[in-house]
């Protein structure tokens, strides 16, 4: 049903017909390793000490306490932003992101599913396949795959399965692991106009391969074990629907139903975070929420991090919105005509994000919010067990030179046996158990959520969870003889409080059932 007329490929046997093209070098660009760490193996810092018992109840507060964020001025900058956001739209955004950002762009929401086929689609159209177009790219062995689909040889099963399988062979990881190399592919349809082909399929396969090809392999290996990881652990989070009878013919059960649009934010600034990408987006897939759109400040050139898309490609995302800051959670919040309007906003971000997020919840916007953010902060508790150059790194990797605080974002438990202090856990974020458990696992790869109620929210705010892209409705069914048990009650319940109408909404009913009438 297909001929291959040409293909060039490192493993044989997996293809017939398989003539060889030559190869082409392009060319490549110089890597620069930044590397990192101790070298001489010893960590000093210098750490104020207390003991907690010797401290008067006014100190105990001190330290509890975390720098004050005056946001009564952060919201008159906020402000306009969101008012401006909410009456111009798309255009709004883009003056605030060339203001803010230096970013200047044409459109501010990218449709993920056609990202980044326009770059596999420009390079098609590159006269020659090979000409000045590659000048940029690095040099990769490449694959060309040319297809002669014969008109009407294809049904939709069969359709499927040959993108699966061209997806799963040709970026298979044993293929892609060989020597640390990528595989540049080349997808050439012949005749591509004269069949019904399921391109939605082919756009999710070969977009996704695509930017697995745009990424070194191991950074795109540390990436999908993150994925796996994280979803492990949220769909492990499912709750199973369970039904009560409270009492006889009295029935009640809480079903959980997704929320159906998100908005998530990853900042940008001065580090990309990919890995807040996962951690937002692929909760929201396991939920089965209908629209996601990820806020991201674009790179200088307008694109969007590689990784990133790469992370919202795989965990489902609908949407990319091109901007950061209160604009970005404005036209989250709001929608404009490119951007679809949310239902919920998850993700860190400075005070102007969290100043944003703080004012639209409390709007006509009708939007609700992950929770309160503040300053990322750390509690390490450690004993004469504990090596002193681990703890150093978990503090110096915060950037906090003092977090002995109540109810941390993140908790370090380095001391012997530390699983027995678990049960006496009462407000933490994350907590981090062992001498090898640095708080690094946690924000990228172990499973668990990173994004975490700081600056003492901790104390009645959870981290994100499947649960937070989740809303539940209960459900009571009762029967005429469970009307009969419970009415009583309920009639004089409502007497009590003096509303009448509830109680001669069960009155009635009791009255019928006791005379006989139909329901």
């Amino acid at each position: 049903w297909m001929d291959i007329q040409a293909v060039l490929f490192a493993r044989q046997n997996y293809l017939i017909n398989a003539s060889v093209i030559p190869r082409r070098s392009f060319s490549l660009h110089s890597r620069h390793v930044l590397t990192s760490g101790l070298k001489s193996g010893i960590a000093k810092c210098s750490m104020k000490s207390y003991k907690l018992s010797e401290l008067t109840p006014t100190e105990v507060n001190g330290l509890k306490a975390r720098p004050r964020i005056d946001f009564s001025s952060i919201f008159s900058t906020v402000n306009p932003i969101v008012d401006d956001v909410r009456t111009r739209g798309d255009a709004a955004v883009i003056e605030f992101t060339a203001r803010f950002d230096k970013v200047t762009l044409d459109k501010i929401v990218e449709n993920v599913a056609d990202l980044p086929d326009p770059e596999l689609a420009n390079i098609l159209t590159v006269p020659g396949f090979f000409g000045a177009g590659f000048g940029s790219m690095p040099s990769y062995p490449y694959v060309l795959v040319m297809l002669d689909f014969k008109p009407g040889g294809l049904g939709l099963k069969q359709k499927r399965v040959f993108v699966e399988v061209v997806a799963l062979v040709l970026c298979g990881g044993d293929y892609l692991g060989g020597n640390n190399m990528s595989c540049f592919i080349v997808l050439h349809l012949v005749a591509w106009t004269n069949i019904n082909l399921d391109f939605d399929v082919i756009t999710y396969y070969f977009s996704l391969l695509w930017l697995k090809l745009q990424l070194d392999p191991a950074v795109r290996e540390a990436f999908d074990v993150a994925y796996d990881n994280i979803y492990a652990f949220h769909f492990a989070q499912k709750a199973a629907e369970k039904t009560v009878e409270n009492m006889t013919g009295v029935r009640c059960k809480r079903v959980a139903r997704c929320i159906t649009s998100v908005g998530i934010y990853v900042p940008g600034g001065t580090a990309v975070l990919p890995s807040t990408a996962l951690m937002l987006s692929v909760p929201a897939q396991i939920a089965g929420c209908k629209t996601v759109v990820l806020a991201t400040p674009p790179s200088q050139d307008g694109s969007i991090c590689k990784e990133v898309l790469y992370c919202a490609k795989k965990a489902g995302v609908t949407h990319i919105l091109k901007a950061g800051g209160a604009q970005a959670i404005s036209a989250l919040a709001w929608g404009t005509r490119s951007c679809p309007k949310v239902e919920k906003i998850f993700g860190p971000g400075n005070q102007y994000v969290t100043a944003a997020k703080m004012i639209l919840q409390n709007s006509e916007a009708m939007v609700s919010i992950d929770m309160p953010a503040g300053p990322s902060e750390v509690l390490v508790i450690a004993d004469k067990y504990a090596n002193p150059v681990h703890i150093a790194a978990d503090l110096l990797s915060q950037a906090i030179s003092f977090s002995n605080i109540y109810a941390p974002e993140h908790l370090i438990i380095n001391v012997k046996d530390a699983e027995k202090w678990e049960g006496s856990i009462e407000n933490a974020g994350s907590v981090f158990l062992g001498p090898w458990t640095p708080e690094s696992v946690g924000d990228y790869a172990s499973g668990t959520n990173h994004v975490l109620p700081t600056y003492g929210y901790a104390r009645m705010y959870s981290g994100v969870s499947l649960d937070s892209f989740l809303k539940f409705i209960t459900i009571q069914s009762l029967t005429k003889e469970g009307l009969q048990k419970l009415g009583p009650y309920v009639e004089k319940m409502a007497e009590v409080e003096g509303l009448d109408a509830h109680k001669r909404a069960v009155s009635l009913r009791l009255q019928d059932i006791e005379t006989k009438a139909p329901v």
